[in-house]
């Protein structure tokens, strides 16, 4: 039997009966330097401040983002300095791109996921982006 590997969405994916697409999108506003909110998305010891306690990043698209708690994402993408995707079992698609604003810096944050649990995941992703903004 061949394994099968999800590696994100398509435009028409057939969601199965329970299933939902759950999309979370936000833009952060920050006075912090492109650089020091860049490192929140890519350095490990500022991704733990936020997305769960990370043991490893390799940032090629392909690397893996690996936890303490031994579940992982897989870099889809990354521009040094502007931003950085992963896929992921526990909050699916996630990009998040940093970019200069009229009034300083911000991070355009975006999570998608197909789920059947789609309060709980919502309350989960939301508590990432809530802690997040707490280190802007």
């Amino acid at each position: 039997m061949a394994s099968v590997s999800f590696v994100g969405f398509q435009e028409n994916v057939e969601i199965p009966e329970g299933f939902q697409r759950l999309e979370i999108s936000e833009t952060l506003h920050s006075s912090k330097s492109k650089d020091e909110l860049f490192s929140l998305l890519s350095d490990p010891h500022k991704l733990t401040l936020w997305m769960g306690s990370v043991e490893k990043f390799d940032s090629r698209p392909g690397g893996k983002l690996r936890f303490t708690n031994g579940k992982q994402a897989t870099c889809t993408s990354f521009q040094l300095g502007k931003s950085v995707s992963f896929i992921s079992d526990e909050f699916g698609n996630f990009t998040a791109e940093v970019v200069k604003t009229n009034d300083g810096n911000s991070i355009q944050i975006s999570f998608a996921i197909l789920t059947d649990e789609g309060e709980f995941k919502s309350k989960e992703i939301i508590e990432l982006i809530e802690k997040l903004k707490e280190n802007l």
